[in-house]
């Protein structure tokens, strides 16, 4: 997974209910079964919105329970403006 921040695209800051002068934050996601990439998602969240907690050891203790694992769900709609999802 990858963050970074920019700009707004008019359509992205017209969904999102904002000004294309304030920032968001770009959620980048690539899934894999073994080497083969099936799944890519990129959410645009509105910056001023969100805030971000990262507990290192949490994750690290996710992913040894998922190791072996296969990952699969299904993406649950947000109902607020914070943010825009597609996946490729």
């Amino acid at each position: 997974m990858t963050i970074s921040a920019r700009l707004p695209s008019a359509q992205e800051a017209r969904l999102l209910e904002m000004s294309t002068s304030a920032p968001v934050f770009v959620k980048e996601s690539l899934d894999c079964s073994g080497h083969i990439p099936i799944k890519f998602g990129e959410n645009v969240l509105c910056a001023p919105r969100i805030s971000f907690r990262f507990d290192f050891k949490e994750i690290s203790s996710a992913e040894q329970s998922l190791a072996g694992k296969s990952r699969s769900g299904k993406a649950q709609p947000s109902k607020s403006k914070s943010s825009i999802s597609s996946k490729v």
